[in-house]
């Protein structure tokens, strides 16, 4: 489960950019950090916030955490200085890898949390589901926070919830009506990051078990404004 937790807890919001982010946002979503870096530098240094959280990020996946820690730690700070909410979140979850305590990273998170950053919403969702560091494990506030992350078409709340339901919890077994659910949805708008899930749960669940999964994730979508 490691991998998806870390997926969950790190991966950040791309936002809509302007003309001068698209080649550095191409080049982060096809995880090609060291092309993004020298695009977004320029502009970072000129003090747009947007590219200075970007350029964080990229250094924080560019080759591990260990190595580019201080610079992503610079480049989110400058940006988190302009309150810059993506920048404020990601910062804390960058600190609670650093640290490996929640002392200086999860007041952070919790402010990103409270704007309704959906980044942030899934990472805290992720740290309650799998316990970290000083952070308990509370099943409940962490479905509440994918879904509100969710709700935001946030994709990476949707493998987060597929793992929810995928989990046994107070001696419930999985509910892969909903795991199915959610793999669907993610298949549908998401980037398929839930369909390693696909497999397990079809495994368990029955014709008219599948129909009632694809009727909820139609529902979901629909209520959403997206085409089923």
């Amino acid at each position: 489960m490691w991998p998806l937790a870390l997926a969950i807890l790190l991966a950040t919001t791309l936002p809509s950019t302007a003309d001068e982010f698209s080649d550095a946002k191409r080049a982060l979503h096809a995880l090609q950090y060291r092309k993004a870096i020298p695009l977004l530098q320029p502009l970072a240094e000129r003090g747009d916030a947007r590219a200075q959280h970007l350029l964080g990020f990229a250094y924080m996946f560019a080759t591990g955490i260990k190595k580019w820690e201080k610079l992503a730690q610079y480049w989110l700070m400058k940006a988190a200085a302009q309150d810059y909410t993506p920048a404020i979140g990601l910062l804390g979850r960058l600190l609670i890898e650093i640290d490996r305590t929640p002392t200086r990273g999860l007041p952070l998170i919790e402010i990103a949390v409270r704007r309704g950053d959906p980044a942030s919403q899934a990472a805290m969702g992720g740290m309650y589901m799998i316990g970290y560091p000083g952070i308990p494990v509370d099943m409940e506030k962490s479905k509440r926070l994918l879904h509100l992350a969710a709700d935001q078409k946030y994709d990476l709340a949707y493998l987060g919830l597929a793992w929810w339901h995928a989990t046994p919890r107070g001696g419930k077994n999985p509910d892969y009506v909903e795991v199915l659910k959610w793999v669907i949805v993610d298949a549908r708008i998401g980037r398929k990051f839930a369909e390693t899930y696909r497999n397990r749960a079809l495994e368990h669940l029955n014709k008219d078990q599948i129909a009632e999964a694809k009727r909820r994730a139609a529902a979901w979508l629909k209520a959403h404004g997206e085409t089923p």
